[in-house]
């Protein structure tokens, strides 16, 4: 896999694109010139030089035990009366955020204050031992302090997360410690994201040059928000199973205009983590998660035993389940599965990525592997069809099946 922090929505379009990509490699790393808000700024490392992050292979590893210790520790720092709970194994993450501010240098004194603000915060941080909301706060700060000189350097830049989603962030961490995030610029696989995607414990991911995305080149703070967009619909979709009609931000404002997130009459982008926050409904979240952790774990190590002798099924098998549980957001329940495995919507969805060039140099997927999608359906559906009569899950709301 090639050195860059991977979610499965990068897309490469075009020729013009590589370029545009290798050119802001190669000046990202020197003195940014002409730059509306900073006219000289020296990266700290190279764009493609990461910290050394070990959290995210031991979260890979044991996804619900890893979950499992950092909230009984979070409970037990909060009934001794912090305001927040400590999260230390983002710690290489932050002190490498904390050393890109430190050789900073801008001419703009909005700028200066920006960072001077930012260094300040991040050093508190790290002396701290690392309190969870202060060390996310930090790395949304960071984030647009490098989504600032990226656009600067790159005025043609989209901006369609960051006003879509931004406000939804602050929700986002009043969920804890029921629902957590990680900042992370660590590669991360399709593996990564379907073994823990049945915990409420999500990584962000971090990256300070313009990044494909959702079919755009995205700056930093695009991509950071473009994640946090994801993990709402991750924890919507997870609330629904359970009962709870959490509203969808896209909406339809008449029947004669498209669904979506913007509110022509609060003139504002809908959110729904406050619904999720303010109902209490996060508490929801603990209890589902070794059953669906445990379902992933099995339909996974059955595709790693079948790699060597069926590859192509193996890859289409591990293709179509990243498109159901991460792209589209469904839970980790054999009733979920069992109904979005018999829907060729996915089938069709994931022709037309590829098709398109959706996932990348990244994540190659050949004509071979999406030819046996539908194989690959009818084999997962054998691997849950026996165990779903077993099942003391619950049974999921309508309009699963509507």
């Amino acid at each position: 896999m090639p050195p860059v922090w991977y979610n499965g929505d990068m897309h490469i379009q075009s020729p013009l694109k590589i370029l545009l990509a290798l050119v802001t490699v190669f000046f990202s790393t020197g003195t940014v010139a002409n730059a509306s808000d900073c006219t000289k700024l020296k990266a700290a490392s190279e764009p493609l030089i990461r910290p050394k992050e070990s959290f995210p292979a031991a979260f890979r590893k044991d996804p619900a035990g890893t979950y499992t210790r950092i909230i009984q520790r979070a409970h037990q720092e909060l009934r001794s009366g912090k305001a927040t709970f400590s999260l230390p194994e983002i710690l290489p993450t932050m002190e490498f955020i904390a050393t890109d501010l430190t050789s900073m240098e801008a001419s703009s004194p909005n700028m200066r204050l920006r960072i001077s603000q930012a260094l300040a915060k991040s050093q508190d941080v790290i002396s701290n031992g690392v309190p969870y909301r202060n060390a996310l706060e930090v790395t949304a700060d960071f984030i647009e302090i490098i989504d600032s000189i990226t656009r600067s350097m790159h005025p043609e830049l989209v901006s369609n997360f960051v006003p879509k989603v931004r406000e939804e962030f602050a929700h986002l961490l009043r969920l804890a410690p029921a629902v957590i995030v990680f900042p992370s610029f660590s590669p991360l696989s399709a593996g990564f994201f379907l073994r823990t995607r049945g915990t409420p414990l999500f990584a962000l991911g971090l990256v300070k040059s313009p990044f494909y995305a959702d079919g755009n080149l995205l700056s930093p703070a695009e991509y950071f928000y473009h994640d946090v967009d994801h993990i709402r619909f991750m924890i919507r979709e997870d609330l629904i199973f359970l009962g709870v009609n959490v509203p969808d931000a896209y909406r339809m404002m008449d029947p004669d205009t498209p669904s979506s997130t913007f509110n022509a009459l609060t003139g504002k982008h809908n959110i729904i983590l406050d619904y999720v926050h303010n109902g209490d409904f996060k508490n929801l979240l603990y209890g589902p998660v070794e059953k669906r952790t445990g379902l992933a774990a099995k339909l996974l190590n059955g595709i790693d035993a079948i790699k060597d002798q069926n590859p192509t099924l193996a890859k289409s098998a591990e293709l179509l389940l990243f498109e159901i549980m991460h792209e589209k957001g469904y839970p980790w329940e054999l009733t979920v599965l069992s109904k979005q495995l018999r829907d060729q919507v996915h089938i069709q969805k994931l022709k037309y990525k590829v098709d398109s060039n959706f996932f990348g140099p990244s994540w190659p997927i050949s004509q071979e592997t999406v030819a046996n999608l539908p194989e690959a359906a009818k084999w997962l559906l054998t691997q849950i069809e026996p165990k779903r009569l077993a099942s003391n899950g619950r049974s999921p709301p309508a309009h699963w099946f509507a």
